[in-house]
């Protein structure tokens, strides 16, 4: 798997190098803030009048990403990301993780950008590491100010459970939306 992810970011670089020299965007120092948000409520009710149940839940992720932009539009930089779970009547789970970034911006907007994670926890699962792809589109607001937003996917497979020493692995793969709120130095 590891060995898979490395040669995609190392096709995805090649490619999006190739694409970026043969255009032209601003430059500078990106940093890039990017949340998701989920808040559910399920409720049981039974036939009969018997009691009913309630459960309220919500899922926080957010994703900081600083790098440099050059002027062909190849990015490059570091990402640290961070979730937590809640339940009601429930203690949260926490987690988070931080790698390398790469990627690419076009001059209308349109951005790809792949991550390597590592050094992952989540809740009882640790020594995780995976990777990251962000598409979207970031608009400028004036005075270095972007804002944007961006479909993520990420797969991060842990090593270690605190919970269970027989663990071989366990993966977590998920889609987000984000919205997404940068500045450009």
């Amino acid at each position: 798997m590891r060995k898979l992810s490395l040669l995609i970011l190392a096709a995805a670089t090649m490619t999006l190098t190739g694409i970026a020299q043969a255009r032209g965007a601003g430059s500078g120092v990106l940093f890039d803030v990017n949340l998701y948000y989920n808040s559910e409520k399920t409720e049981t009710q039974n036939t009969g009048g018997t009691a009913s149940t309630t459960s309220d839940g919500t899922v926080a992720l957010y994703d900081i990403k600083l790098g440099m932009l050059t002027g062909t539009g190849l990015y490059f930089g570091g990402i640290y990301t961070s979730r937590s779970n809640s339940a009601l009547n429930q203690s949260g789970t926490n987690g988070s993780a931080m790698g390398g970034s790469l990627g690419y911006f076009g001059a209308a907007g349109f951005f790809i950008m792949g991550h390597y994670l590592l050094s992952a926890t989540d809740g009882v699962y640790s020594e995780g590491s995976g990777i990251q792809a962000d598409l979207g589109y970031k608009a400028g607001m004036g005075g270095g100010w972007l804002l944007g937003a961006e479909l993520s996917y990420r797969s991060l497979t842990y090593k270690k459970s605190s919970s269970n020493a027989s663990l071989d692995h366990y993966t977590k793969t998920e889609v987000v939306p984000m919205i997404s709120i940068g500045y450009l130095f």
